[in-house]
């Protein structure tokens, strides 16, 4: 008779945080929020750039950035600096370390950067 309840309005716990009804309504609105600034966000890059060319720069794995890295700490170990290229479109970065990215923008990697 005297012990310890389990019931939804008593005593500090976690039950207490979800039977809440504000919180409940709290955690949709802010759910809807943020889906409806993802779906802002993917409308306002689609109107500049297609998802799958955007796609393409971040194409890179775990070597890619390593040896990526490598290149800008020591840039005069690397001797071959052309963009490989398979039926007039250029391999992606994980394929190609000279391939333009946005995973590690730099002067290196930018195509379209030319130097002054």
């Amino acid at each position: 008779m005297g012990g310890p309840t389990n019931d939804m309005q008593g005593g500090p716990g976690m039950t207490n945080l979800f039977a809440d009804p504000m919180t409940n309504a709290a955690m949709m609105y802010g759910s809807s929020l943020a889906n409806q600034g993802k779906d802002m966000v993917n409308k306002e890059i689609s109107r500049f750039m297609s998802m799958n060319k955007l796609k393409y720069f971040f194409a890179v794995d775990t070597r890619y950035v390593m040896k990526k890295l490598l290149i800008l700490l020591f840039p005069y170990t690397h001797q071959d600096w052309e963009v490989r290229y398979h039926r007039d479109t250029p391999l992606p970065p994980r394929q190609d370390v000279n391939a333009p990215d946005l995973y590690i923008p730099s002067k290196f990697s930018c195509k379209w950067q030319q130097p002054a």
